[in-house]
């Protein structure tokens, strides 16, 4: 399990790209973004402000795109 840093004030909390595909990947499972960034102790406010960027929406697509791709493979 990688190491977080806590956010100290006045500065900006890192999290790894690997935190931030567990958060979609989990929102997309369960349908709960509070839910989903409690589970990988996430602050729920920056799950919040993280799903209304580009790259949340670009990394939904992506994986309900792959998703889509396994499952014709399968059929």
């Amino acid at each position: 399990m990688s190491r977080r840093r806590k956010k100290i004030p006045g500065t900006a909390a890192h999290w790894s790209d690997n935190q931030k595909i567990q958060l979609v990947t989990t929102w997309l499972a369960t349908g709960n973004l509070a839910l989903a960034a409690s589970t990988l102790q996430i602050p729920e406010v920056t799950a919040r402000k993280w799903k209304i960027t580009p790259w949340f929406k670009q990394l939904v697509e992506d994986i309900r795109s792959e998703e889509n791709l396994q499952l014709d493979a399968k059929l």
